[in-house]
């Protein structure tokens, strides 16, 4: 006999379920995601969809890690969240100091 699902059973799977939900929405939420976005074909974008509708967060993230912004476009992220000095800095000083905006 298989076991029965419980009340507590339902809500794990429910608040897990949650979880990934609130996870792929600060994925996409992100101007880092916006801008990348932005730039992309129609076969990516479909792409991209299809692992929106699937929840597949590690696949998501996958796809932006593929996807490199330039410095310009680092920049122009920098300049719209008040980074200091951004138009000084190298690209991983540009990377950093979005990072500690808390932009991913």
């Amino acid at each position: 006999m298989g076991r029965k699902i419980g009340c507590v059973d339902i809500a794990i799977q429910h608040h897990k379920y949650a979880l990934k939900i609130r996870a792929q929405d600060v994925i996409l939420q992100s101007p880092v995601f916006s801008a990348i976005w932005e730039k992309s074909t129609d076969d990516e974008r479909k792409e991209v969809l299809e692992y929106i509708h699937k929840i597949d967060i590690a696949a998501l993230k996958q796809w932006l890690k593929g996807k490199e912004l330039t410095v310009r476009e680092l920049r122009e992220l920098a300049s719209h969240n008040h980074v200091r000095n951004y138009s000084r800095l190298s690209k991983t000083e540009l990377m950093d100091a979005l990072k500690e905006k808390g932009i991913k």
